[in-house]
């Protein structure tokens, strides 16, 4: 029995006019999503319809939602947090492309890769596993001989390798001699002869290039690294490696030492023998396989290696540490919701600049709380503190106890400085304003600790090791805890987080009293640093604009206000922002 054809209705979208679709959906039931649905859609003729007249008319097609707005992909219903767009590639109704192109295009071009010229008479090198061959030529002979150090060695077959040719012979082989891994690049032939030093039969090595009259040829541009292995370590001086043996019996990645489906170590630390050692090893041009004396056998790639490298580590997104006048500036990530919302790399940009720059604004976001909650969950889960996930507040209306209720300008400050892990990112949205003042400042912290390190060393060594005590306190909660202002990275030795309040500090009881009126000098000459006029950078914050800042990072305040001021926001916890931003390939 034939099943009965789905009917196909219209699309409300001017751009799917004169077509008809399988899979449309109706506004939701839920009024408010309703009427974020048609505020989303911006269509001029739905404004003079009532919701429950829409509800009843039009259909949106699936074209305007995203995969992951459905519960899953055979499902045909909506998860509650969709909202439609006019287009996934457009969503604020300014340059809507065509729906039926929806891949981006890229210019080509032609690339070339040459070969550089091969050098005239080097003489070849000796490089392992290559088997291509290109064509077969024939050598001159050339009677050139010279005397090596002593080597023990054995026969076995090599390959040659110049720069640019590798050649394919049999040849005696120079192994390991006194931890030596010796690349060798010739014919040897062994004899024995007295030293003209010491008068003593010594085994010395002849080097000829007479070769087979018959040779093949290939070509290639890899040269093979060269090992030196000692009781303690392998070192690889053409990549710039010193490699610990235990280091590396410990990151063995076989399936025996790790389970690649958790990514964990699946071994007993302690059953490592403490005195393990590399027996032997061999080497390509894309792997290091070693031979431990406790019967073990590892390979590495030269990525991993290399990658893991702790003086070869770099930033992979570098910070930018700015005043006001650079920030003013620079291209710090300001994005529409719509873009943010559809486009992975406008969410890309978000993230990017705040590893960058510490800062990043969404506009076009409605405002009201529900939106705002609906561009961070975008990037970050929320992060819950006392204050709840999402959180208001208005100017005037003290519902906590916090100075920042009040009218009063708030100088630069980070938050959750009484918490034993401050959050890693602050969000705020200026929902509604009524009156005058309020502008939004924002100071960066990590300029401020460079300069005070660059005028003042001793001071800013001593804000890096003093701690000193905050708190903040009400009727249900008394949170507090210690720390220095300027925290360093352990590993890099960079700054990592400022801890700058002045309103949160607690008495200060943690210093012995000839330390004390030190550091009020110290936190002087810092404050001044906060307070300096170049570093300041004030804007206005409207409603519509969200803002999203890095509170290990940057400082922020506002000036005074008159009027009605709503606020609303959130925090992100710091590992979470570093997850997102680590998956994205923006740190390490």
């Amino acid at each position: 029995m034939q099943a009965t054809e789905r009917k196909k209705r219209a699309c409300v979208v001017p751009v799917c006019k004169d077509e008809r679709f399988d899979l449309v959906h109706k506004l939701p039931m839920n009024q408010e999503r309703a009427e974020e649905w048609v505020t989303n859609l911006d269509i001029p003729e739905l404004a003079t319809h009532s919701i429950e007249d829409l509800r009843k008319r039009i259909f949106v097609c699936s074209r305007h939602f995203r995969r992951q707005d459905y519960k899953n992909i055979e499902s045909r219903c909506l998860n509650k947090t969709a909202v439609p767009s006019i287009n996934l590639k457009a969503l604020d109704n300014f340059n809507v492309i065509d729906p039926k192109v929806m891949v981006k295009s890229y210019p080509e071009a032609e690339a070339e890769i040459v070969a550089p010229p091969v050098p005239p008479k080097l003489p070849p090198r000796v490089q392992r596993n290559l088997t291509r061959v290109v064509r077969p030529v024939k050598l001159r002979e050339a009677a050139l001989v010279k005397t090596l150090k002593k080597r023990r060695f054995t026969e076995e077959v090599e390959e040659i390798l110049d720069s640019h040719f590798s050649m394919n012979i049999n040849i005696p082989k120079v192994p390991k001699t006194d931890g030596h891994v010796v690349p060798t690049n010739h014919y040897f032939i062994q004899s024995r002869e007295k030293s003209q030093r010491s008068g003593k039969e010594e085994e010395l090595l002849e080097i000829y290039v007479n070769l087979p009259a018959e040779v093949q040829v290939q070509k290639s541009l890899v040269e093979a690294p060269q090992l030196v292995m000692s009781s303690e370590f392998i070192e690889v001086p053409s990549r710039s490696l010193k490699l610990n043996y235990f280091w590396l019996r410990d990151h063995c990645r076989c399936s025996e030492c790790y389970n690649h489906r958790t990514n964990q170590r699946s071994f007993s630390f302690l059953s490592l023998p403490p005195d393990v050692k590399a027996k032997s090893c061999q080497f390509s041009d894309d792997f290091l396989a070693i031979s431990w004396n406790d019967g073990h056998e590892s390979q590495y790639s030269w990525d991993f290696l290399t990658s893991h490298a702790s003086h070869l580590k770099q930033s992979v997104t570098k910070r930018i540490l700015w005043d006001a006048e650079k920030i003013s500036q620079s291209a710090f990530a300001r994005v529409s919701l719509g873009d943010l919302m559809a486009d992975e790399e406008a969410a890309r940009s978000v993230v990017e600049s705040l590893v960058c720059y510490g800062v990043a604004f969404v506009d076009k976001v409605p405002a009201n709380v529900s939106c705002t909650e609906l561009a961070i969950k975008r990037l970050f889960p929320i992060h819950k503190t006392f204050f709840g996930e999402m959180w208001t507040f208005q100017s005037g209306v003290m519902k906590e106890s916090d100075t920042a209720y009040t009218h009063e300008a708030l100088g630069a400050h980070t938050d959750n400085t009484y918490f034993c892990d401050p959050a890693g990112l602050q969000v705020l949205h200026c929902t509604e304003f009524e009156g005058d003042g309020g502008e939004s400042l924002l100071v960066d912290g990590y300029r401020v600790a460079s300069e005070v390190k660059k005028k003042h060393p001793e001071v800013y060594a001593r804000l890096c090791s003093t701690a000193i005590p905050f708190e903040y306190k009400d009727d249900t909660h008394h949170h507090a805890y210690t720390a220095p202002l300027i925290k360093e990275d352990k590993v890099t030795g960079s700054v990592e987080q400022i801890r700058f309040n002045l309103y949160d500090r607690a008495p200060l009881d943690t210093l012995p009293y000839d330390e004390i009126q030190q550091f009020y000098s110290d936190l002087r000459v810092m404050a001044a640093e906060v307070a300096s006029e170049g570093n300041e950078w004030w804007f206005k914050l409207s409603p519509g604009t969200v803002m999203i800042f890095d509170n290990w990072r940057l400082l922020h305040g506002r000036a005074a206000l008159t009027g009605k001021r709503s606020m609303c926001g959130c925090y992100v916890a710091r590992t979470d922002f570093l997850s997102v931003a680590r998956k994205m390939k923006l740190v390490d």
